[in-house]
């Protein structure tokens, strides 16, 4: 099982601790990994750890949506768009959500991250878990970002990692 939740969430849905907290505490972040590839599908775990809440999943995706959201981070970014998303693996079973859009003042931004896993799939027991978080970005990084995920595309291995201030 792949999937970890923690904070005060994790107390109501009893799912177990992600192990070495202590490590993440002051490593605010948001990881896609690519676990494995076939030829149609890419496996990624998507983790974020933001202030006291951390999480995993992992779900599939095709590579040319990876390759879209990577596009529309780069647009999004040089402010041509006002968001960018992607949907990885499916909510009936484990997914991954992610939407960039700007957030209040002119050029600020923020990722809604909503991880999660259906009832029933293992690991969850007989109850959804999910973290569901918005988080400040900044679009300065969202270019390198974009750049990771189409290598880690490319190389089908790898992760892409985007650094989230500790707070708002």
């Amino acid at each position: 099982v792949h999937s970890y939740f923690i904070g005060a969430f994790a107390a109501e849905r009893g799912v177990r601790p992600l192990p070495s907290l202590e490590i993440l505490v002051n490593n605010h972040h948001l990881c896609v990994k690519v676990i494995w590839s076939d030829t149609y599908l890419l496996e990624i775990e998507t983790e974020l750890v933001f202030q006291r809440w951390a999480g995993a999943e992992v779900a599939y995706v095709t590579r040319e949506e990876l390759l879209i959201f990577a596009d529309d981070l780069d647009t999004f970014a040089a402010g041509h768009i006002i968001a960018a998303s992607l949907t990885a693996g499916q909510r009936d079973l484990s997914f991954a959500e992610l939407s960039a859009y700007e957030h209040g003042l002119a050029r600020s931004a923020a990722l809604d991250v909503h991880l999660g896993r259906a009832p029933g799939v293992s690991g969850a027991g007989d109850r959804a878990a999910t973290l569901h978080v918005c988080v400040p970005i900044e679009r300065g990084q969202l270019n390198a970002f974009a750049a990771a995920l189409r290598l880690i595309v490319q190389a089908e291995r790898g992760d892409a990692i985007l650094p989230v201030p500790v707070d708002w």
